[in-house]
């Protein structure tokens, strides 16, 4: 059964809490993707400190902590060896009156080596995009040789329901079009993940959409758009820019941001993209 509709004596403004004051953006990420590890991350507080202390103000490396068993399999007594502390990472945070506004981190993990740029006050796309090319310019001279392989954007979107009863995902998001069963409306705790991949503006995506309903036991729809672009060619970081200036980078990047703005206004209810500043 579907959840009830609005109470109608309540302005929708009221029934809802934004991820942000003025849209629904909780946080953004811009990330790239590279062939090969960051070489001793600790180096980066040397190199990078000094550019970035403009953007951020502390540095911290990401540690992993292994630990394997030995023992004699006859007696079946095993014992944890010593811990072994290994760098895979560093991350540079800005924080203002105690709370974390942005972070930039490299990570080397077992599947992939990504640097990624995360916002947890954005504000505008080309301020996003703009910041990025500035720490882009930053970063490239200390990756030469790491090659790029691709690019991702990743929006975050949270409206958490604040009125009476549970949350009614018919109030939220489009019924009987493309991306949403009949079935999601049957309960207000549904889930949904979509994985597919699709060209926009002649760009190819790995486009994945994840919609949640919960969140630390609050009702909070939560919509999470994650599109990664693999590139064709091999190039680093500086090549990458300096090729027409930065363009098809840009030009990626900006497809995503189009293409997410287009699936929100295809999922989303005219009321909810009135209330987030989306323009129909």
């Amino acid at each position: 059964m579907a959840p009830p509709p609005l109470p109608a004596q309540l302005p929708l403004k009221d029934l809802i809490r934004l991820g942000n004051d003025r849209h629904a953006i909780k946080e953004a990420v811009i990330s790239l993707f590279f062939g090969s590890p960051f070489i001793e991350p600790v180096r980066f507080q040397g190199v990078l400190r000094p550019p970035l202390d403009g953007y951020f103000n502390q540095f911290e490396l990401i540690r992993q902590f292994q630990v394997q068993l030995e023992g004699n399999q006859d007696t079946f007594r095993m014992q944890p060896t010593a811990p072994r502390v290994e760098d895979v990472g560093f991350q540079f945070t800005r924080y203002e009156q105690g709370n974390v506004v942005r972070v930039l981190t490299g990570r080397n993990a077992p599947d992939r080596v990504s640097l990624s740029l995360h916002t947890m006050r954005y504000e505008r796309w080309d301020d996003f995009r703009e910041l990025f090319d500035q720490l882009a310019a930053q970063l490239a001279p200390h990756l030469v040789n790491m090659v790029v392989l691709g690019c991702a954007l990743h929006y975050v979107d949270e409206l958490e329901w604040v009125g009476p009863g549970p949350l009614p995902l018919n109030a939220i998001y489009q019924r009987d079009q493309p991306y949403l069963p009949e079935h999601f409306f049957e309960s207000p705790m549904s889930e949904l993940l979509l994985n597919v991949q699709h060209e926009a503006d002649g760009v190819p995506f790995f486009d994945r959409l994840h919609l949640t309903s919960t969140q630390n036991g609050r009702p909070v729809a939560t919509i999470s758009h994650y599109l990664v672009h693999q590139f064709a060619s091999q190039l680093d970081l500086s090549a990458h820019l300096q090729l027409d200036q930065g363009s098809y980078l840009r030009q990626v990047l900006q497809a995503a941001h189009e293409q997410n703005k287009a699936r929100l206004r295809r999922i989303l209810q005219p009321a909810i993209l009135d209330l987030i500043n989306l323009p129909q």
